[in-house]
Parts: C-alpha cells; structure tokens; sequence
C-alpha cells in the first residue's frame, strides 16, 4: 500500500511539474492548458460606467450612421432598478426617444387618460421597447396605429428582468392612469435573468448589480443590490474572497458557481484539482441552461410568482392584465425541429394558462411564419421592422377577440 502510495504522488508530481510548463498565461483565469481554460475565473465588473451612448456604433441598413443610444436607448443609474431610461431624451439619429414618463414614445403623456381613449402599459426586455430598430418599427408603436382610441404606451428596457418588469410597474401604476397592462416574457434570454444578480457573469459589461427577487413562505422576497451606485461598487476590491459582492453572488446568483470562481486552500493550487473543478462547473452550467423551461426550475418558478402578483395587483386596481408570451428566434427554430423543446416549452405554456392568467402565447403563430420572413434588427440578434409588425397584428388581434380592447 505504501509503494502504491508513494508511486501515486510521484505520478501526480510529474503530473504537476509537466502540465505547468504548458500552462499559457490568460487575463480572464488562473490559465489555459491545452486550450481548456482553467478555474479560478476573475470576476470582472469592468469599468462600470455609463458606457456614451453618443458614441457612433456604425452604418445601418441603408447607409445612415447609428449610436449607442439609438440602438438601446439612453440610460440613467437608478438605486432601485439598476438602471432606467431617461426621460425627455432623444437619441442622436433620433431612433430611441422618451417622454416624460421615460417611454418610448414622440410624446409626452398626461397622468390622466383623456376621454374615449383606452390605454394600455407595455413592460418587456428588448424584444418589447425594439431593441436595434426604429421607433416607428417597434411592435407597440406600431399598435398605436392600430385604433384612434387606444394607447399603446413601451415601457420595454433593454436587459431588464420581470423582476426589474414588475418592480417598474410598482413605481408606475399610481402616477399614470391606465386601463391594462402588458407584461411581454421572451423565454430563452428572459429566465436565466430571474437567478442572476451580476449580468458580468452572463458575458454582459459594466452593469450594475440588480435586483432580484427569492420564493419566501409569504411568496416573493425582494433581494436589493447591497450597492447605491455604480461607484459604491467599483470603490471595493471584488477579489477578495470577503467582499461583499462575492458574498452576495453565493448567496443569490446561480450563474455564480464556487467551482469557477473560487480556489479552496492547498488542493486549489493544484492543476489537476482545476482541470476537476472545470468538468464540475461545465457541467453545472450545461444543466442550469437545459432546465431553465422546466416547470419546477427556480427561475420558471420566480418568474410564474411574477406574473401572478402582476395579475393579482392589476385585478384589485380594476385593471386587466395580460401576459405576452414572446419566443425569440432561437426559441421559434428550436420549437420547429427539437420535439423535447417543443414539448418543454408547450408545458411551460400551460402552466402559465394554468394560472388563470389571460396568456397570448405568440409561438403556435410565430412558428408556422416563413423562416424567409423573419428579418433581424441591427445586431441581428432581436427581430426586425417585419416580425415587429407580425407580432403587433397578432397581439392586437388576440386583445380585440378577448374584449381587452
């Protein structure tokens, strides 16, 4: 036993020695050994920032230059929310612009609801305030063309959460009068969202830390960012292993995996315990991506509960609530030709419906639309000026056929 013992660490040893001389220096971890990058990761915060949203981003589709801003709109810091858009502001090509209530909107909006006129709030991400096309092309501003006697207001924020939906809604639903209010939840790039604090840690840059909200007995529990500003949190060294925002991100962040992040004493300098490290997180991330959908996943969950005191506040105000159910892209082509996909995201449908929620799932229809139609905004990445209007006569289509307008 003891030769078997002795003939092991040897092994281990020149196991050790060899693989540190392969060993390639990287800004991001400890290092990259034979193109696999090893744990521990640096957390990096950036800059953070505003990043300057005049800034002059390239050319659009036909020739005119663009801005930071008038792809995503112009943001300001909020203690509350992370960030929010300015209001009264206009983008530099003028494609994003806001009015007095922080819409996106040409006009500025009365608390009151003149009469004949029905309004209606829209909340979403990007893929409701139109990210990476014109005003005019965003799907809410093309419902306002639908009827003069309905309002269409977008309140949609780039990389917003429905947390950060609901708690924009809170903030809202005394200072403006309305009629309905629209929660638009894009799936794929929505979900991950609910259990993460740090968008860094999604691959994003210079966000703050935002709120989130945990299952408590009493429902949901709101979990505020420890920090008042940008500044709080670039003024505090992050690397250490007691830092604030590393205690934050254990406790509240699930894209926050210790096996990544964190080196434990003596064993943690070893390589081979950080090529075992790297199997672990990658595997941890590959089953928080494919359970994200499932019914009983934390952030499907979270995002349900949401929904429900959305609904539930809305009715007790004598206002209607509708949910939009808005898949991207990517949730659209693998519904076509991933049956597990289909099936996960059909049971995520109906336990959305099973709520008692009036629910507008836009897949069954978005799904039969041509693939030659889906056009893409600027980045490619968020739909196009002819998905938007799809999308607007569906929505409208669906709220006429229910009586909601």
């Amino acid at each position: 036993m003891a030769v078997s013992v002795a003939a092991a660490l040897i092994c281990l040893a020149m196991f050790e020695a060899g693989a540190r001389l392969l060993i390639k220096p990287s800004d991001k971890c400890y290092g990259v050994l034979l193109g696999n990058e090893l744990p521990p990761f640096k957390i990096d915060i950036g800059d953070l920032t505003l990043p300057d949203f005049n800034a002059w981003q390239g050319l659009s589709a036909n020739g005119g230059a663009v801005t930071r801003g008038d792809l995503g709109g112009l943001m300001e810091e909020d203690p509350a929310l992370g960030y929010v858009p300015q209001k009264n502001a206009v983008s530099r090509a003028g494609w994003w612009q806001s009015n007095n209530f922080g819409a996106r909107s040409r006009l500025d909006t009365p608390k009151e609801i003149p009469p004949g006129l029905k309004r209606v709030i829209i909340l979403g991400e990007s893929f409701t305030n139109g990210s990476r096309i014109r005003q005019e092309e965003a799907w809410p501003s093309v419902l306002n063309g639908k009827s003069k006697h309905v309002e269409f207001l977008n309140f949609g924020v780039d990389g917003y959460s429905m947390a950060q939906c609901l708690l924009r809604y809170e903030g809202l639903k005394s200072r403006l009068d309305h009629d309905v209010v629209i929660l638009a939840f894009v799936p794929q790039p929505d979900l991950w969202r609910e259990v993460n604090v740090l968008r860094q840690l999604g691959g994003w840059r210079n966000c703050p830390v935002v709120p989130r909200f945990v299952l408590g007995d009493g429902g949901l529990k709101l979990i505020r960012s420890p920090y008042a500003s940008y500044e709080a949190l670039k003024n505090e060294d992050v690397s250490g292993p007691r830092s604030v925002l590393r205690e934050h991100l254990r406790k509240y962040d699930r894209l926050y995996f210790p096996a990544k992040y964190e080196s434990p004493p003596l064993i943690g300098g070893l390589i081979s315990y950080k090529l075992l490290a790297r199997a672990v997180y990658l595997w941890q991330e590959k089953s928080l991506n494919s359970h994200l959908m499932d019914e009983r996943s934390e952030a499907m969950r979270i995002s349900r509960e949401i929904f429900g005191a959305m609904g539930r506040d809305a009715e007790q105000r004598g206002k209607k609530f509708v949910l939009v159910l808005l898949p991207s892209k990517q949730d659209v082509d693998a519904y076509r030709s991933d049956r597990l996909v289909r099936r996960q995201y059909d049971a995520l449908a109906a336990s959305l419906k099973r709520q008692g929620i009036f629910c507008i799932d836009l897949m069954p229809d978005l799904s039969r639309v041509s693939p030659s139609q889906f056009d893409t905004g600027y980045d490619g990445g968020h739909y196009g000026p002819v998905v938007n209007k799809v999308i607007s006569e569906m929505v409208w289509r669906r709220l006429r056929d229910a009586g909601v307008i």
